[in-house]
């Protein structure tokens, strides 16, 4: 396996991973981004690949206690080295998010950036690693497993296209407050991926944000885009 390493939010964290495969970026900066965690609490990375999603959360946030599930041996070996690599401490587990037994409400927290594959992909690829994340496409699985990891009014964020929003709504029973933050290319484009924040138990109504433009017109980062994915800027 031919491996590199790449380096997130202006350096403070730092990923080896396989060339070849899923690969983290911005998906996983901006999912820790809206993460409403604070220092002592737990948080659940399903599906952690790598590990970048919550290395990136526990930079943001110093003090937390970070577990995650990933079904891959290999990218849960790159998590744990990760975490090592960053002098930073998490259990890591190789699991089945569908299958693996949380604790009833155990966290505090939990995240997930499930696999999707292209509009236009309808068979499944034959390579390994995207062969099992096409097959975990499916968004039932994860927000049941979030379900049932977090906590009684503990949070669940995740980060997906945005066509797959009204699958996400149908599927959000037992979340309230939910939280949908869009994520454009540029100002005047469609969004493209949408972070959806939500509390388990809570009944309070959904609120759509003016969402996070990454570039200008101009083709330039935006500031706030900027701010998030350079300086880990929260997303309030």
């Amino acid at each position: 396996m031919t491996t590199d390493t790449s380096y997130l939010l202006d350096g403070r964290v730092k990923i080896t991973q396989s060339q070849d495969g899923y690969r983290a970026g911005m998906d996983a900066i901006f999912l820790a981004a809206a993460c409403p965690i604070e220092p002592g609490e737990t948080l659940l990375d399903l599906g952690c690949g790598v590990g970048a999603a919550s290395l990136c959360t526990a930079a943001r946030v110093t003090d937390i206690h970070v577990t995650g599930i990933e079904i891959q041996p290999a990218q849960a070996a790159f998590a744990e080295q990760n975490f090592a690599a960053n002098n930073l401490t998490a259990e890591m587990i190789t699991g089945d998010i569908r299958t693996y037994q949380f604790q009833s409400d155990q966290f505090d927290h939990v995240i997930c950036n499930p696999p999707y594959h292209d509009d236009h992909q309808h068979d499944a690829p034959q390579d390994g690693a995207r062969k099992i994340a096409f097959m975990m496409d499916d968004l039932t699985i994860w927000i049941a497993a979030a379900r049932r990891a977090v906590k009684t009014h503990g949070s669940f964020t995740l980060i997906h296209r945005a066509d797959a929003l009204p699958e996400i709504m149908t599927q959000m029973h037992g979340f309230g407050a939910i939280e949908v933050i869009p994520i454009w290319p540029q100002p005047d484009m469609a969004a493209s991926r949408i972070v959806i924040r939500a509390r388990k138990g809570r009944k309070t109504p959904l609120k759509l944000y003016p969402g996070i433009a990454l570039h200008t017109n101009n083709g330039e980062n935006t500031e706030n885009a900027y701010n998030i994915l350079r300086k880990g800027v929260k997303i309030p």
